[in-house]
């Protein structure tokens, strides 16, 4: 029976003893071209070209067993020299036999072993038998080509590789795969054991391969280029060494307790997954190695150094370097496309990492002997350069130094013996916080640019930082807060527009110049002379001038127009309270301020809830002349005159109190 279709045909031919496949179309147009060269070589033209005489004629016959195997045709053709419109044979110029190929093989059935861990199909773990048909062709069984999986649960599947040697299989070797149940359970596959064998000839694999044994890495020491993840568990040899292997694309991942305390990899250039090690390495080789999908170093015990990495220049994910033995960490990449953890590394003294793209999230944590901390990122970018930076608990740490053109947020605390963090930033998007430690420390800010130095949130200083040193204006569009310092002064920051925070800062003497919005809070700053000149621009949602026992100047005050809330409470040297400008207020407490003389303000018209003065021994006099409308609470001022009270009263609308202030007071109209 003829294969193929009616038109086109693909067959085999054979020429002698040589057999080709050949399009049948094209063999019809062979034919007939030859019979007209032949044709041409005459002196005359012949008849057929003129429209008369013998025309060219082709005959097909079926082909012999012998000729074509799979059957065929021969086909012939040649001048009809007498015009009966057949081909005779003694007319016939060429033949040629034209064969048909093998019929296409059905897909082969292939069985595959897959370790099943324990979960839903196995609550211990087991082997999942899979079966399927090989529909492309690779000799192994894909997860796409899967049709059927049975568990075998608590069998163990072991695997081991073996050299192919170059023979009929592999004409240039290759490795085989071995798997089966650990039916005698010695966690070593036997070779009564094996029950499937799998062959990829050259130097490609194509699969996830786990080493287990000096024979694993004896039988990969030919692969060039490994398609899958490369897995070492346990190994008993001291130095794992794969010199062909060029490119992993997948997954390095060794996670062992063995003999191994050496990696080298010669060759290797790229990992496109994770590169995990874990272990007593001492010597890592990785001499040509320039990018990996993600780098992970954990519970790594002997190694002192990076060096191995010498050409790593693009990691595409993260950095993660947990629980080692690293003394020091140096790093200079062209990309890193996450973030870098540094965690819990007893060793480590110096890190220094130089980027020229930019980082995500920085986490340095926990890393008992670090003394000095380098992050450097060049080039300017659209997106923040140094991710959100969180560097806590090192207890040695005594440098930081952040340069970039921009940073997310940056938080330093918890780090007892820092002296000096130095950071060169045009922009933090969001937040910086730096609390000092158990020693005065120093906080320096430089832009890598002509402007300012800018805080998309808050600046928040705390513990005891002793200097605040800028060479730019410093612009927070959030809160500026001080908490805890040593400052002396806060005259460097030129715009707090979410408000400025100023708590028990013992040494501060002054605040300002500087715009304040939303709010000021200045609380328990012992020493604190002056408020000024303190601008303010907006509302105020709060405002609380409390337990500065030095203060003697608060005229900055006379530039607030409104207020939610206003609090003076317990300054005990000053004398005077100027709201010279305060229009509206929704609340107004002023308490036990020992030495205070005036309260004035003249202008404001409305308090939406109340005013309330109460406890302060020297009042003498309260300027209200515009107040139309408050709740109004005078009590315990005993220099304040009644009758001076019971004036206001008489012209303010709402509910008025008075008790314990100065009733033998005379007062002139």
């Amino acid at each position: 029976m003829m294969r193929g279709t009616t038109g086109n045909q693909t067959l085999t031919t054979k020429t002698g003893t040589r057999m080709r496949t050949i399009d049948m179309t094209r063999a019809w147009q062979s034919l007939l071209m030859g019979v007209v060269a032949m044709l041409g070589c005459a002196d005359d033209p012949p008849l057929y070209q003129l429209g008369v005489g013998p025309r060219v004629v082709v005959r097909s016959e079926p082909a012999s067993a012998e000729q074509c195997p799979e059957g065929g045709s021969v086909i012939s053709a040649g001048i009809d020299l007498n015009t009966n419109g057949v081909l005779d044979d003694d007319e016939i110029e060429t033949r040629q036999v034209a064969c048909y190929g093998p019929a296409p093989s059905p897909p082969a059935a292939l069985v595959g072993l897959v370790a099943e861990p324990a979960g839903k199909h196995c609550s211990t773990g087991g082997t999942a038998v899979q079966t399927g048909l090989d529909l492309d062709g690779n000799g192994h069984l894909d997860p796409s080509e899967v049709i059927d999986v049975e568990y075998l649960c608590g069998e163990v599947l072991l695997t081991r590789l073996a050299q192919e040697p170059p023979g009929s299989r592999c004409a240039a070797g290759g490795v085989a795969i071995l798997a089966g149940r650990d039916h005698d359970g010695d966690d070593v596959l036997g070779d009564d054991e094996v029950e499937l064998r799998e062959v990829e000839c050259g130097d490609v694999l194509t699969r996830d391969v786990e080493i287990h044994s000096s024979a694993d890495v004896a039988a990969l020491a030919g692969v060039r280029v490994l398609t899958g993840t490369l897995t070492v568990t346990s190994l008993d040899v001291e130095t794992l060494a794969l010199p062909a292997l060029q490119y992993l694309d997948g997954s390095l991942v060794l996670g062992f307790h063995g003999a191994l305390h050496v990696l080298a990899l010669p060759s290797l250039e790229r990992v496109t997954g994770e590169l995990t090690l874990e272990g007593e390495l001492t010597a890592i080789e990785l001499p040509r190695l320039q990018r990996v999908g993600r780098l992970h170093l954990q519970f790594l015990d002997g190694l002192s150094d990076l060096r191995g990495f010498p050409a790593l220049t693009q990691v595409d994910d993260a950095i993660v370097i947990f629980e080692t033995s690293l003394a020091s960490v140096e790093l200079s990449l062209a990309a890193l496309g996450g973030g870098l953890v540094i965690q819990a590394n007893p060793q480590l003294a110096k890190l220094t990492c130089t980027l020229t793209d930019h980082v995500g999230a920085v986490e340095i944590l926990d890393n008992a002997q670090l003394e000095d901390l380098v992050i450097t990122v060049t080039g300017t970018h659209q997106r923040p350069a140094l991710g959100s930076t969180t560097i806590r608990f090192n207890p040695q740490l005594e440098r930081i130094a952040l340069s970039a053109d921009s940073a997310l947020d940056v938080e330093v605390g918890s780090n007892p013996r820092l002296v000096q963090v130095s950071m060169t930033v045009a922009r933090v998007e969001r937040t910086l916080l730096v609390s000092c430690g158990s020693v005065p420390c120093t906080l320096a800010l430089d832009s890598p640019g002509p402007g300012d130095i800018a805080f998309g949130h808050d600046l928040v200083l705390a513990g005891p930082m002793q200097a605040l040193q800028t060479t730019r204006r410093v612009v927070v569009d959030g809160v500026a807060e001080l908490f805890h310092t040593r400052l002396v002064s806060l005259d460097n920051v030129a715009v707090a527009r979410g408000g400025l925070l100023v708590t028990e800062n013992p040494l501060l003497v002054r605040v300002g110049p500087m715009e304040v919005g939303t709010s000021l809070e200045l609380v328990g700053n012992t020493a604190l002379l002056s408020l000024s000149p303190l601008s303010f621009v907006g509302d105020l949602a709060w405002l609380s001038i409390t337990r500065n026992p030095a203060l003697i100047d608060a005229s900055a005050l006379s530039e607030v127009r409104r207020a939610e809330h206003i609090i003076v409470l317990q300054n005990q040297a000053l004398e005077h309270l100027p709201l010279l400008h305060l229009e509206q207020v929704h609340r107004l407490d002023v308490f036990e301020n020992p030495a205070i003389q005036t309260i004035e303000m003249p202008a404001l018209v409305t308090a939406e809830f109340q005013i309330e003065v109460r406890g302060n021994p020297q009042l003498r006099h309260v300027d209200l002349r515009s107040l139309i409308r408050a709740a109004l609470v005078f009590f315990s001022n005993p220099r304040l005159p009644t009758c001076e009270l019971l004036a206001l009263f008489a012209h303010v609308e709402g509910p008025v109190q008075q008790g314990d202030n100065d009733d033998d007071a005379t007062c002139v109209d």
